[in-house]
């Protein structure tokens, strides 16, 4: 079983804000206790991941 580097295991509630490309997301926590304001995000590369490039074709 893979564990975390802090050995944490708890499960967070977020929503993705942003697909800034194939293999990264942004995600915005949606946590009921968060404090007014800006909500934390977080920046997640996906690894061992090779997304496919979109091209555009002009016939």
């Amino acid at each position: 079983m893979a564990t975390t580097a802090a050995g944490n295991s708890a499960w967070y509630k977020a929503k993705v804000k942003v697909v800034p490309s194939g293999d990264c997301i942004v995600v915005v926590s949606v946590a009921a206790n968060a404090r007014p304001g800006v909500l934390p995000e977080k920046s997640i590369t996906l690894s061992s991941l090779i997304a496919p490039r979109l091209v555009n074709l002009l016939i």
